[in-house]
């Protein structure tokens, strides 16, 4: 382990070194696990260490979620999952602090996954498995698997804001996830994104011209669709951390959100739709949890469903209280991946249509 705690020594092949220059020749070939990098002021011993550590401890030993933590790993965005991955140590899910006297509720815990997720790339639990309910446990596997690309979210306001608190996760130029992030635990934070503005002025840079649909994971609500010329705007809750699927509008039926995970359909669809214009069909593939409802809303853009149908798994379709919306329903006894095919026509919608 390579350890540089306050910049007083090391630890090579389990020896304490006091100068933390003698390493400097001997590093290659030799074996370090994991190395500390509290503050920037040791770049030197952080910066040799990459490509022979798989993970970096960026403080000392906490069970909670600190905004100057988060911070200091989202501002390595370019590096974090490329090159290493960062670890702000274990987090409580239930109660939290030294003595975990303090509860952690649902906005808290939902905030300590989501940023673990999005500027991480890995979780620590600081508390057992058979210890957490089945609220927990569902929150838990919101964020499992992680997804094996080396992408992370940049924050496109890092130039604009001390803390920065809106992460951009570009899949494509059509899709985007967002990470925004409220580190106030005392005050409600409203945020302005300009969709066109150059990401290093707080903007997504997508066509001005285009228009986009936005769903909201974590409170499961539609946001609406959005021009690409306009602000989007959102008012995060005390200590929120809120997950939200940017897709541009197409010109025939698509998804724009999943149940499953909170990337949205980036993990969680074996086979992303597709959309087959002569057929009028919507295909895809998604990763069910067995006993669990699996959904996915799908925008019409002005067609009607017709038919629904898969072999490996009931299906359904649930009304959306907004009319250009539906929301597809798989469900299995076995986890298994289950593909499935809408059929698409101007036959008014059936809501009652089931397999």
């Amino acid at each position: 382990m390579l350890f540089n705690e306050s910049h007083r020594y090391i630890l090579e092949n389990g020896q304490k070194v006091a100068e933390r220059h003698q390493i400097m020749g001997g590093i290659y070939g030799k074996m370090y696990q994991e190395s500390y990098d509290y503050t920037d002021t040791g770049f030197v011993n952080h910066i040799i260490t990459l490509g022979y550590v798989t993970s970096q401890r960026t403080q000392g030993d906490n069970n909670v979620l600190r905004p100057e933590a988060v911070r200091s790993v989202g501002l390595r965005w370019y590096k974090n999952r490329k090159v290493i991955n960062y670890d702000m140590d274990g987090k409580a899910l239930l109660v939290k602090r030294s003595r975990q006297e303090i509860p952690v509720l649902k906005e808290e815990r939902r905030a300590i996954l989501t940023m673990s997720y999005a500027v991480t790339g890995r979780m620590l639990l600081t508390e057992s498995f058979s210890r957490f309910n089945k609220e927990v446990l569902y929150d838990l596997s919101r964020i499992y698997p992680f997804h094996s690309t080396d992408l992370s979210p940049r924050p496109v306001d890092a130039f604009i804001n001390e803390i920065p608190g809106i992460y951009d996760f570009i899949i494509s130029p059509s899709w985007h996830q967002l990470v925004l992030y409220n580190e106030d635990n005392q005050n409600i934070k409203k945020i302005d994104i300009p969709l066109s503005e150059c990401n290093m002025k707080g903007g997504l840079a997508v066509n001005a011209n285009d228009s986009y649909y936005v769903y909201d994971f974590w409170n499961n609500k539609y946001i609406g669709l959005i021009d690409g010329h306009d602000n989007l705007s959102q008012e995060l809750r005390k200590g929120e951390a809120r997950v939200l699927a940017v897709h541009r509008k197409l010109n025939h039926p698509q998804f724009i959100s999943t149940n499953r995970h909170i990337m949205q359909g980036y993990v969680d669809l074996a086979e992303k739709p597709s959309w087959n214009n002569e057929k009028m069909v919507l295909t895809g593939v998604s990763s069910l949890i067995a006993d669990e409802t699996y959904s996915l809303i799908i925008a019409l853009n002005g067609y009607k469903v017709k038919n629904i149908h898969s072999d490996d798994c009931k299906v359904y379709i649930v009304g959306h209280e907004d009319d250009n919306l539906v929301r597809l329903c798989l469900e299995s006894e076995i986890s298994k991946d289950a593909g499935w095919v809408i059929e698409f026509d101007n036959l008014n919608l059936n809501f009652n249509l089931t397999e």
